[in-house]
């Protein structure tokens, strides 16, 4: 598959990614969301504060693809179209339950956010990038927040959501 032009999309919408991000990016891609439903009652509870918290705005996109097959469907404007909090749970459950871990795509899209970085911005960037990664990988291969520029700069509130559940539930309507 093509991850390329999420990438280029990734880096339009979101310019202020840090090192943290991109590798969050390559982990959603490759892993999913299924980390989050180990200890459901923990993920369903930290879903409704966050639905709660999160105001209603249209001022965002509905959703972001970063994968061919994988959605971010934003909070905000979800909430501000009236679309039921519950059906937003119910699709990150089913899309979480949808999704195959792809160790070796995740080893691929680190190379290819590492040759953006470098055509993009320079090998400083490519080099500062892949230090971060060998640090990471000494944790092992884990999800990562979002990094405090990122969250400062755009206050992301999603759930991953397959592509199909979404497309499925935008036709009920």
């Amino acid at each position: 598959m093509d991850f390329l032009p999420y990438l280029e999309e990734e880096y339009r919408l979101h310019p202020l990614d840090q090192n943290e991000d991109d590798v969050k990016w390559a982990y959603q891609v490759s892993f999913g969301a299924e980390h989050l439903l180990k200890d459901f009652a923990e993920a369903e509870s930290y879903f409704h504060e966050e639905f709660l918290a999160t105001k209603p705005s249209k001022n965002l996109a509905l959703f972001e693809a970063i994968s061919p097959t994988l959605l971010r469907v934003n909070i905000a404007p979800f909430k501000a179209n009236g679309y039921p909090e519950e059906e937003l749970f119910e699709l990150f459950l089913r899309s979480a339950s949808l999704a195959k871990p792809h160790p070796d795509e995740f080893e691929d899209l680190v190379s290819l956010v590492s040759s953006f970085l470098k055509e993009k911005k320079g090998q400083s960037a490519q080099e500062e990038f892949d230090r971060f990664v060998v640090s990471y990988r000494q944790e092992g291969i884990h999800p990562l927040h979002h990094s405090e520029a990122y969250t400062k700069a755009y206050s992301p509130h999603y759930r991953l959501v397959d592509q199909e559940e979404f497309a499925a539930f935008l036709a009920e309507l």
